[in-house]
């Protein structure tokens, strides 16, 4: 049995560019409403960890609706109360960085971290001679964005999360148990709730 490890990812610069451009958006938003350091710190979170779990599938989130402004709740906030013109010139910077990153993005832009998936992929296809692996994903955004490059390499694979009834994930287990071309479950939390996934071969997180 192989023992668990961890497979470590170097970004390329203009993924690193993506992700400090998000953080520093994400902060000066937090800066012109007036938010205490903690809090600053703590809405970074969510952002930082979507970029952690697939980068491409935040710029998307990101080129379809935050810098363009769909979710400029940040000017709302602050119709009742003074704006520090300096933190409103931050924003309006960062935006505008961020906009300029996402807008040159290349639609065939390199994954690292996708590129190291498929790696671990091919290597274990051609010692088992076979694969069943289940990948975890918490956001669902990853999980679509990799059924599409597994779709587009070749690779099936199924899909269940929220979006999928109860009473339909046995079935979609099923058929990826049963279907020798089926290689990949890919799977929100949901899969970790009392489902067998003994016959798997490989767990990714």
């Amino acid at each position: 049995d192989r023992r668990p490890f961890a497979i470590e990812i170097e970004f390329t610069q203009r993924e690193w560019q993506f992700y400090g451009a998000v953080t520093d958006y994400v902060r000066a938003q937090s800066e012109v409403e007036g938010h205490h350091p903690i809090i600053r710190q703590w809405r970074l979170n969510t952002p930082q960890r979507r970029m952690a779990s697939s980068l491409p599938a935040m710029v998307e989130h990101y080129r379809t609706f935050e810098v363009y402004g769909d979710d400029d709740q940040d000017e709302e906030a602050d119709e009742d109360r003074p704006v520090n013109p300096v933190a409103a010139e931050e924003l309006a910077a960062a935006r505008e960085s961020l906009r300029q990153i996402v807008d040159a993005w290349p639609y065939d832009e390199p994954d690292s971290k996708y590129e190291k998936l498929r790696q671990v992929l091919v290597e274990l296809k051609r010692e088992d001679g076979r694969l069943k692996m289940l990948i975890f994903a918490f956001f669902k955004g990853t999980l679509r964005y990799l059924a599409r490059r597994l779709e587009a390499d070749g690779i099936k694979s199924v899909l269940i999360s929220g979006d999928v009834p109860p009473a339909e994930r046995p079935g979609v287990i099923s058929k990826f148990r049963d279907d020798p071309q089926i290689e990949v479950m890919l799977s929100s939390r949901v899969g970790s709730e009392g489902l067998d996934f003994q016959f798997c071969s490989t767990l990714a997180n």
